[in-house]
């Protein structure tokens, strides 16, 4: 894809995040403490908060607490059968994360910082590919009797592209992220309805969707571009 890469200063560590990020992990363990959800669970939320808001800050160990994120939400996955998520967790998700990793790390001794814009043309050409991707998708996860397909379908395949984007330091990223975490929140809204123990995943999902509008704004501050 065409790019432009932009300078950007390193979003600070400040005494407020870092009380957010204490209080969203607490909100988490403690949901799950309360509602006596199974450990996978637990262990996927909290690794999973870790993980988002410190990519929205550009500190590489997310990549890490990530991994173990998507592994052990693979799992909680498959146990709900919500089979596109377990593939794109376990098969795409976790290599990405590991080549993620090298990448900011190049991207690190750049003076940028590597950050990269995608042109008006291709995200027009993405939005289409991934709309049609998105409904094939559907259509293959309803014969294989998955449960939630649309939703399923949704959060999958923009996951994909989401965490390319966000391997590859493209600010388009959030905008991505802002549309499937929405997905995922009214996904495990029905889930949780159904089976309370749900409870920290959709926590999960709901502190994801607030990382990702606070990730857009705090780019494009950083960024000094319109996006």
């Amino acid at each position: 894809m065409l790019q432009e890469e932009q300078k950007i200063k390193n979003p600070p560590i400040t005494v407020g995040w870092f009380i957010y990020f204490v209080i969203s992990i607490l909100i988490v363990l403690l949901g799950g403490i309360y509602q006596k959800s199974n450990l996978l669970s637990t262990i996927a939320s909290t690794f999973g908060i870790a993980y988002v808001l410190l990519i929205a800050k550009e500190k590489r160990i997310a990549f890490w607490l990530g991994a173990i994120n998507v592994f052990t939400y693979g799992i909680v996955l498959w146990k709900q059968q919500i089979y596109s998520g377990v593939i794109y967790n376990i098969f795409y998700s976790l290599p990405m994360l590991i080549y993620g990793f090298f990448i900011w790390g190049k991207a690190s001794k750049k003076e940028n910082k590597g950050i990269r814009v995608i042109s008006k043309r291709n995200r027009i050409l993405l939005t289409g590919i991934s709309t049609v991707i998105i409904i094939i998708n559907a259509i293959i996860l309803k014969k294989m009797g998955g449960n939630q397909v649309i939703l399923d379908s949704i959060t999958s395949v923009l996951g994909y592209i989401g965490i390319y984007l966000m391997s590859n330091k493209y600010i388009e990223q959030w905008s991505v992220w802002i549309i499937a975490n929405l997905s995922n929140v009214i996904l495990w809204i029905m889930l949780t309805i159904e089976n309370m123990t749900n409870l920290p995943v959709f926590l999960m999902w709901m502190i994801y969707f607030i990382n990702s509008v606070y990730g857009y704004l705090l780019w494009r501050k950083y960024n000094k571009r319109k996006v």
